[in-house]
């Protein structure tokens, strides 16, 4: 078996990494979906992502989520609009070949 390259995509179950465009190590991307800022914030901090290399992408913004779900979409939250904060960390990945 190959190892992987940083330029391969890769999901841990504890969130998203994909290519970063502007380097070659993958990115852990998380967003938190809250009722308010304050609110994201807090869990941000109760999760202790700022500990483990996490910081801001982007604004902290409101916004109405939908899902499609075959072909049909459908309002999340009963349609009210939550804020969602995405947080990036950026690493190597190294493992061993089997």
């Amino acid at each position: 078996m190959q190892n992987p390259t940083p330029n391969d995509n890769f999901n841990n179950g504890k969130g998203k990494r994909e290519k970063n465009e502007n380097s070659n190590l993958p990115l852990d991307i998380i967003t938190i979906i809250a009722p308010s800022i304050k609110e994201a914030m807090r869990q941000f901090q109760k999760r202790g992502l700022d500990r483990l290399g996490y910081t801001i992408e982007g604004k902290i913004v409101r916004q109405q989520f939908d899902i499609v779900d075959n072909e049909q979409t459908r309002p999340l939250f009963e349609g009210r609009s939550m804020y969602s904060a995405t947080w990036i960390r950026k690493r190597a990945i190294y493992m061993q070949q089997d």
